[in-house]
């Protein structure tokens, strides 16, 4: 009995463990330069982009869009599927629509 209680607890515990994964990749400025040494705020977890515009971020697994701070503006990212361990997704500001489109 101790033993079906114990492997209960264990798979309670475990089932409200959510995976996240690495967002990675790199975000391009409007005029095409990366938006290098920059701030940027993902979720609300607050990341730096190093000299290439690249970036990365640990976030929970599934589809979403992703709310992004960049100098006191906000953007939102068109849909992204993050699965564990790792999610490579480039991004281009278009500053007219508040956007971070897909880039290749």
């Amino acid at each position: 009995m101790k033993k079906i209680f114990l492997l209960w607890s264990i798979c309670f515990l475990l089932a409200d463990q959510g995976w996240a994964g690495m967002l990675t990749g790199r975000i391009i400025g409007g005029d095409g330069k990366p938006l290098s040494k920059t701030s940027i705020i993902i979720q609300g977890i607050e990341v730096m982009t190093n000299e290439f515009g690249g970036y990365e971020v640990q976030l929970p697994d599934g589809e979403s869009e992703l709310n992004v701070d960049i100098q006191g503006k906000s953007f939102r990212t068109q849909k992204i599927s993050i699965y564990s361990p790792q999610t490579k997704q480039n991004w281009r500001i278009d500053s007219n629509e508040k956007l971070l489109k897909k880039a290749p």
